[in-house]
């Protein structure tokens, strides 16, 4: 985690024992934050950061986790920015806090799915992460929008059939339902049929 981004909103509190907080951030993202002083302990930060690592090392697709820096100023002026303790009501901490990408901030986006293409027959191979809006989604049919996914591209990589550029080359996508939030992958492939004739002459 080489970058921090700023919180600027807060958006409301979310479920779980670890009492996270989703906000708005710097970079226009929305992430689930949790704070040092989360009733489960400091080291849940330290677990979650180094779960989420090992599995972006093994090619899983895991949410980006980002550092991120929350104002003494928000805090004091958010009423919801809180964590019960031992019984009692007390503000977060501010200063640098775990976050993890919300995938819902697509869907508060108007986004509906997310797609790459991939095509072996070729030198195209896999397409970059694109967003839609769409009520469905069929490639080359619907028009991507403009919304920023690139933190996407490796997992979704990740996640293209193993040897889709065998025989003439498969063909296919990598779709995320953002409301379903479900992944769907289609493998196409192509073979060249052929027959042989043997004469002599």
């Amino acid at each position: 985690m080489d970058t921090c981004v700023s919180a600027v909103q807060h958006l409301r509190r979310m479920r779980g024992g670890s009492q996270s907080h989703l906000l708005r951030a710097s970079d226009g993202a929305h992430y689930v934050t949790k704070f040092m002083n989360n009733p489960q302990h400091v080291r849940v930060l330290a677990n979650e950061m180094l779960a989420t690592n090992l599995g972006l090392r093994l090619g899983l697709p895991m949410p980006r986790v980002e550092v991120i820096d929350v104002s003494d100023r928000l805090i004091e002026n958010t009423d919801d920015l809180r964590v019960e303790v031992a019984g009692a009501s007390i503000p977060c901490s501010s200063g640098r806090q775990l976050a993890s990408l919300y995938a819902g901030g697509m869907a508060t986006a108007g986004i509906t799915f997310v797609a790459a293409h991939f095509d072996g027959s070729g030198d195209d191979g896999v397409t970059e992460v694109k967003c839609y809006d769409s009520d469905a989604y069929a490639y080359e049919e619907c028009e991507p929008v403009a919304h920023e996914a690139s933190d996407l591209q490796e997992h979704f990589e990740a996640l293209v059939p193993y040897g889709y550029e065998n025989d003439a080359g498969g063909f296919g996508d990598v779709v995320l339902d953002v409301h379903k939030r479900k992944i769907t992958v289609e493998r196409n492939d192509r073979f060249e049929d052929y027959s042989t004739t043997t004469y002599e002459v």
